[in-house]
């Protein structure tokens, strides 16, 4: 069983807000390994994600979630009809099975 908590509705956040608790996004120009020009097309930079970790006591109203129900199975095999998923966190769909 995994157990996550749910990160905080960046909605109600402005951007502003939102740099300002995870900083600010930022360019790396973007280079080929044979020293030549991008092509037109090509991106001149990439920008680098977020960094949404922080510390536990900022957390604000912390939703835990469970997210893994021991239903693991080899992509190369037919996995198990059976699921393990409670039905309240079933999709709808389980119900016409």
């Amino acid at each position: 069983m995994e157990i996550s908590i749910r990160i905080p509705n960046f909605d109600s956040l402005s951007t502003d807000g939102l740099y300002q608790r995870f900083g600010k996004p930022y360019k790396v120009p973007i280079r080929r390994v044979d020293g030549k020009p991008g092509e037109p097309h090509a991106p001149p930079h990439a920008i680098y994600p977020m960094g949404l970790g922080m510390p536990a006591n900022e957390v604000d109203n912390p939703e835990i979630l469970i997210s893994d129900y021991g239903t693991s199975f080899i992509v190369s095999q037919t996995p198990s009809p059976i699921l393990h998923t409670p039905a309240l966190y079933s999709p709808p769909e389980r119900l016409f099975q």
